[in-house]
């Protein structure tokens, strides 16, 4: 039992009930009726053996009685005797540890997939296809970030190239300093980018005697996501360019290519699908953002500015319709970076 592979048909009958067993828990929360059903039915496909069979019985009897006496006590406990029976059964198919891991995996698939099924089940995004100022704010935002993004591929493909191809004294210092974005806080990275760029900053304050300007504008918007943003191009341009083999490039430079030539020629067409994915992260990411945005430049507002100043204008119920929206958008949007890192690295 401990050798069965994870490819393995049964592991796929497992994927298959967990699916459903997510879904229906799921379904269990804004359609109480509906889900319960679904995970009844799991239940009873998983209900094989003494145990099992055990545990199906004591689902029906809790769905009945839940269906009779709504109390939040057999809500839980018909939500948690389906996961009892699916880690029965892994128990039973594999060794501990891959039944654990499988039972954890759909736990957390289910925490990361209840926000946005409750919001899309309780509030529709088609309200908001209406609000002229939300549609303009999307607009301005995906242009800010689209930019952000062909910059930072631009800039950031040399600094890959020396990280993933050289060694050097304070080459961890320099990685720490290209993570940073990451891990910092953002409404101190927009502190730290309005010191710096506001008009009594040391670049801000020589823009503008160039007539170029930071605070509330475009340029400082573009400034913020570019500064978040960066370290996803960076970290997937480099880890594409680590798989290329050394020996390749020196090859071409052996027959007397120079070395912008080898670069062009023997890297660029391998880690082309992990520029794409680096720029697809980071215009999502930059997409999302808004604390290091709103600091610099709250006008004109992106999109996330903007329903955070509906949810404190109008509350909850004006911010929902909004909010399903760009849920929506953002999940075709990692849907799409998902796809594309699936695909990318070297070839």
């Amino acid at each position: 039992m401990g050798n069965t592979s994870l490819r393995s048909p049964r592991t796929q009958d497992l994927w298959v009930e967990g699916a459903l067993l997510v879904f229906g828990a799921l379904l269990a929360l804004p359609f109480p009726l509906l889900g319960l059903l679904l995970l009844l039915l799991t239940t009873a496909l998983l209900a094989r053996g003494r145990v099992r069979a055990t545990i199906f019985a004591l689902e029906i009897l809790t769905v009945s009685i839940f269906l009779l006496y709504p109390l939040t006590l057999f809500h839980v406990l018909s939500l948690v005797l389906p996961l009892l029976s699916y880690y029965h059964k892994a128990r039973e198919e594999y060794e501990g540890f891959e039944a654990a891991m499988l039972l954890l995996s759909l736990l957390l698939l289910l925490l990361l997939s209840l926000p946005l099924l409750y919001v899309l089940a309780h509030y529709s995004p088609l309200p908001a296809l209406h609000d002229e100022a939300l549609l303009k704010s999307i607009a301005f935002t995906s242009a800010a970030a689209g930019t952000a993004a062909l910059l930072g591929v631009l800039l950031s493909i040399p600094l890959s190239y020396i990280l993933a191809r050289r060694d050097f004294p304070g080459k961890g210092i320099l990685e720490a300093l290209v993570d940073l974005p990451i891990v910092i806080p953002h409404t101190v990275a927009g502190i730290m980018l309005l010191l710096l760029f506001s008009r009594y900053g040391p670049v801000g304050a020589a823009a503008e005697d160039l007539g170029i300007s930071f605070y509330q504008t475009f340029l400082g918007t573009l400034v913020a996501m570019l500064f978040i943003s960066a370290p996803f191009i960076v970290n997937q341009i480099r880890e594409g360019i680590e798989k290329v083999p050394v020996r390749q490039e020196m090859v071409a430079r052996s027959l007397g290519a120079p070395p912008w030539a080898a670069f062009r020629d023997v890297i660029l067409p391998q880690v082309k699908r992990s520029i794409l994915a680096g720029a697809v992260m980071a215009w999502a990411r930059a997409m999302s953002e808004f604390g290091a945005v709103v600091m610099i430049a709250y006008y004109p507002q992106v999109v996330s500015t903007y329903i955070y100043g509906l949810f404190n204008s109008y509350g909850l119920e004006r911010s929902a319709s909004a909010t399903s929206l760009l849920a929506v958008i953002s999940l075709m949007v990692i849907a799409l970076a998902r796809i594309t890192v699936k695909g990318g690295g070297a070839r």
